[in-house]
């Protein structure tokens, strides 16, 4: 449901009760009733027009004289007297009244006292002329007439009708019935029933039954619009959806021209914020400020009190909250709206006219204030968990920027390490070669971890990307006994190896793979006692290797086997589990596992028992032989000319010397005005470019070298940062290509001899 175009319902078929009221009386006419009625209107600013006889004229004005002095000392400009045979003549058209000839003379009248007094009440008794001539039927039309024209105005109506006046049709109370049910309340004045036909005092019968028709039929419409309001609510997420309903429906229900909900401020204890205030009567303003939870208002008390409030009258107000309220509310209520045992807020309704709440009414708005209260705590979790993903997802970005500029540092120092290493071998010195070859495979695991630290999340979700290529299984446990011989040593652990140097070649990342065997291994070290028994075997079954990891330690509980490759599964914290062990690793290697199609088991008799973790994968086909393609990808460079840019002066130092040992004749720069003018001069076919150098960056300076007549020459970005948004953020900057540091000598290679063997655009 769209909640920002809610609209209220419909209002409830027919005259509201009292906006279109009849009192029938007998001989006496009921001057002091209908003199109240009117007064009650004059006296709250309203206007007041009079249609009736001059008899029944000179009547209302006498009562008013005798009780009601506000009223009588009303002007033109808001007591208006009519003479009811003369505005009957005017409406008419054919002889019957026509809701046309109503709006003609009576609506212009009417259209400028609510404009000028927002509210008028009317005493009418054209139809009682028109009853008393044997014409119901015409009386009826006019009845309806009136409730088309009342549609446009905020008015009230009470219509005067003589019992007399039915006497021409029988006394059978169909006529008298059909008045009954044009109208939204039936009144009887007291003096009717005092004398006259006896069928007075059945005709009174049926008034009441119509009135309780009238309320039935009342009470389910509200019930209609109560399913409304409980429906709008259950669909209700956030606390402003709520409120939309509360303001557009619960108002409308209950008859209030006006009202509000107000919720606790930040600290839910000095102020409420007033969330809704809405008001059906013209020219008066909507608050939307906030109010001290101590002030003197029905709505601040219902919250501190937590119950509701219930003033019928204008007196009641001010006696319990003084001038607090709109001098035109004549009556008001405030609910608490609660949930759970805690007050959440509070709902105010105001009423222009005194209203006597009855017990159907205080049902009624008790049960929608719970409802309220149920869909404001639920909106407040919803909400609360919105603000707990979006703070979630706020740290993940934060983790993810952390991880990304911690790797371009670590990189920058392992870049000239891993060349220096390169160079070593190329020179083939043969002194230290040992520890060369140690240290350089030191640095391939750490360049590793530091992958890791970028790709963690995608990791745990399987998205890494894999460098697959054939690789004996032997090789990936032999790197990862490398890679955990220091924690087995330091346990004494009796380590048992069995796989075969050959025979077991799969197609897969070395270094993903060995991270596994080194997880299974560190997981078995880590949870099996000093001097215990580790062992690793290898294997084929059919088309699958396998590699088994077993100890005999702590063992793994039976209940804990299902989820053991889940992130962060704990269990109690009992003792057989007091290391932990069951977290991040075992995801991992659940997950590299499946991205290499293979599958990870556990098998364990439970606690003491020792575990066995058994990896399967796809066995490679056999390898091709080399081709003249990866021959040709092998040639050197020589005379190809390289420029490169680099802050970090040993990183750009040592490439210059392995691209030299390609051949390649190679310019350094260590900012972007330096690359300038070297590129001025030496007009490079190939650029490898650092991003983040001082002066000027490497987006910067990759568009002047383009726009400085270097559009031949191949522009690569050589940087620390390598996720997907950095490459694609290098693409739209105009570079050639991307690489993260360190880069690879045989991609080097690659590139270079690929660009030594095209013909350049400038030769061409």
């Amino acid at each position: 449901m769209d909640f920002g175009r809610l609209q209220p319902l419909p209002a409830v078929s027919g005259p509201e009760p009292d906006a279109h009221a009849v009192e029938f009386y007998d001989r006496d006419f009921p001057a002091g009733n209908i003199a109240r009625f009117l007064a009650d209107g004059l006296e709250s600013g309203a206007a007041a027009v009079v249609i009736a006889t001059v008899e029944h004229r000179q009547a209302i004005l006498a009562a008013f004289e005798e009780g009601h002095r506000v009223a009588a000392s009303a002007g033109p400009e808001r007591l208006v007297f009519l003479d009811a045979a003369v505005t009957l003549a005017e409406i008419c058209a054919g002889g019957e009244p026509t809701t046309a000839g109503l709006r003609r003379q009576v609506g212009p009248l009417l259209a400028e006292l609510t404009a000028r007094c927002g509210r008028i009440y009317a005493y009418g008794e054209m139809v009682d002329l028109l009853a008393g001539a044997g014409r119901v039927d015409s009386a009826l039309r006019l009845e309806s007439a009136w409730n088309e024209v009342l549609d446009q105005h905020s008015a009230k109506l009470l219509c005067g009708y003589r019992l007399g006046a039915f006497d021409h049709h029988g006394g059978d109370g169909d006529a008298f019935r059909r008045v009954c049910a044009a109208h939204g309340a039936v009144r009887i004045a007291p003096e009717a029933g005092s004398g006259g036909p006896g069928a007075i005092g059945h005709e009174r019968l049926i008034a009441e039954l119509e009135q309780k028709s009238r309320l039935a039929r009342l009470a389910g419409e509200r019930l209609a619009r109560l399913q409304r309001i409980t429906a709008a609510l259950a669909e209700a997420l956030t606390t402003s959806q709520v409120v939309e309903v509360v303001g557009g429906e619960l108002a409308a229900m209950m008859g209030s021209e006006e009202g509000e909900l107000v919720l606790p401020g930040e600290d839910g204890r000095s102020e409420l914020r007033r969330l809704r205030s809405f008001s059906r009567r013209p020219g008066v303003r909507c608050d939307f400020g906030a109010v001290a939870v101590d002030a003197p208002l029905p709505t601040a008390e219902a919250y501190r009190r937590g119950k509701p409030i219930w003033l019928p009258t204008r007196r009641a107000i001010e006696e319990r909250f003084g001038h607090a309220h709109q001098p035109s509310t004549r009556a008001a209520a405030a609910l608490p709206v609660a949930a759970g045992g805690r007050v959440l807020g509070a709902i105010g309704l105001g009423y222009s006219e005194e209203r006597d709440f009855s017990a159907a009414d205080r049902d009624v708005a008790a049960d929608v204030a719970r409802q309220v209260g149920v869909a404001l705590d639920r909106a407040r979790l919803y909400e609360d968990a919105q603000a707990a993903r979006e703070e979630a997802e706020r740290a993940s970005n934060a983790k993810d920027e952390f991880l990304a500029m911690l790797g371009h540092e670590l990189r920058n120092p392992l870049s000239p390490i891993v060349t220096a290493l390169h160079l070593m071998r190329l020179r083939g010195s043969g002194e230290l070669e040992r520890e060369r070859v140690l240290i350089e495979r030191q640095v391939s695991h750490l360049l590793r971890l530091v992958e890791d630290l970028l790709d963690v999340s995608r990791i745990t979700r399987g998205k890494v990307q894999l460098e697959r290529k054939p690789v004996e299984l032997a090789e990936v446990v032999a790197q990862a006994i490398e890679m955990v011989g220091p924690l087995v040593a330091q346990r004494a652990h009796r380590l048992s190896i069995d796989v075969p140097p050959e025979g077991l070649r799969v197609e897969g990342d070395a270094a993903r793979l060995a991270q596994v065997v080194s997880n299974l291994l560190m997981n078995a070290a880590k949870y099996t006692p000093g001097g215990g028994r580790i062992e690793v075997s290898a294997g084929s079954e059919g088309t699958e290797a396998f590699v088994k990891v077993r100890d005999n330690g702590m063992g793994i509980a039976p209940d804990l086997l299902p989820s053991v490759f889940d992130l962060f599964v704990q269990g109690p914290r009992a003792r057989d589990r007091a290391d932990g062990g069951l977290g991040l690793g075992l995801a991992i290697v659940h997950s590299l596992v499946e991205l290499h199609g293979g599958r990870v088991a556990v098998a364990s008799g439970g606690i003491g028992r020792g575990a066995e973790f058994t990896v399967r994968l796809p066995l490679a086909r056999a390898a091709a032989p080399e081709d003249e393609a990866m021959a040709a990808l092998r040639a050197n460079g020589r005379g190809l000319r390289v420029l490169l840019v680099d802050d970090n002066v040993d990183a750009a130092l040592t490439l210059a010397e392995l691209l030299a040992a390609m051949g390649c004749e190679t310019r350094v720069a260590h900012d972007g005005p330096a690359a300038l003018v070297a590129a001025q001069d030496f007009a490079p076919r190939l650029v490898l470019l650092d991003i983040g150098l001082p002066v000027m960056d490497g987006y910067e300076l990759a568009a002047r070298l383009r726009r400085n007549g270097l559009d031949h020459a191949f522009v690569a970005a050589l940087t620390g940062y390598g996720q997907p948004e950095d490459r694609e953020r290098s693409r739209r900057a105009g570079f050639d290509d991307h690489f993260v540091k360190p880069m690879a000598p045989e991609t080097l290679r690659v590139l270079v001899a690929s660009l030594a063997s095209a013909p350049s655009a400038e030769g061409a």
